[in-house]
């Protein structure tokens, strides 16, 4: 008797106690995710689209300070993503960015796309999932990263 009531003890605990979303740390990851780097005329925003189907969509945008409503991009990307633990690992295949040093932005079908286009960036994910931080390449000139925080 002690030894079934053992078992059911820890087949209770093992049933109980596991998150339905531990397994798929990914899944929490889907959505749309932010990063604002601000400067004294605008602000730059990258925006993450991460889906559900492992699919990625990128844009950087430029704001007034403070605003919310964009005013035109300097880039869209689009690729695949992956999770290895706290490591998001995006595989980028196409992209197109604004090539022009005058302009600060333009709009979406004003972008030059990049022909044979692909690279792999790196983030790294807070513990609880919350946000996460582009990873710079070792020996690359990169700004402080701002972290990703969901917004959908």
């Amino acid at each position: 008797m002690k030894v079934s009531l053992f078992y059911l003890c820890i087949v209770s605990f093992l049933l109980f106690s596991c998150d339905k979303e531990e397994g798929k740390p990914d899944q929490s990851l889907v959505g749309t995710w932010e990063a604002v780097y601000k400067n004294s005329e605008y602000d730059r925003v990258e925006t993450i689209q991460i889906n559900a189907d492992g699919t990625i969509i990128g844009t950087g945008t430029v704001r007034e300070n403070g605003s919310s409503v964009d005013l035109g991009y300097t880039s869209e990307v689009e690729g695949t993503y992956k999770i290895e633990g706290s490591k998001l690992s995006v595989t980028l295949k196409k992209a197109a960015y604004l090539n022009d040093p005058d302009i600060t932005y333009t709009t979406k079908d004003k972008l030059n796309l990049v022909q044979g286009f692909e690279r792999v960036d790196e983030y790294l994910i807070s513990d609880d999932f919350s946000k996460f931080y582009f990873s710079c390449p070792p020996n690359a000139n990169c700004i402080p990263p701002q972290p990703y925080k969901k917004i959908k």
